[in-house]
């Protein structure tokens, strides 16, 4: 089967904690807070994960921040925890 990607928030927490556990050994509870905490999170997507099915096989993460530029603000991201 193909490989589809997934907003991280659309996940089961478990399939990323698993998978985070299993390639670099995040703890749960770190992925949970970092991922999954919508107090964290302020609501904001925080990465997109390689689904192949229905395991995660790959993720990238996201720190949103807000930015501005010529007196505009406006919503963005860093990319960080690159994972195949």
């Amino acid at each position: 089967m193909g490989i589809s990607i997934k907003k991280v928030n659309e996940l089961p927490p478990e399939s990323l904690i698993q998978f985070l556990e299993e390639q670099q050994g995040t703890p749960a509870n770190h992925t949970r807070w970092k991922y999954f905490d919508s107090e964290f999170n302020a609501g904001r997507l925080r990465g997109f994960a390689a689904m192949q099915d229905s395991r995660v096989v790959g993720m990238l993460g996201l720190i949103p921040f807000t930015a501005s530029l010529n007196n505009e603000t406006f919503e963005t991201a860093w990319t960080c925890d690159w994972f195949v």
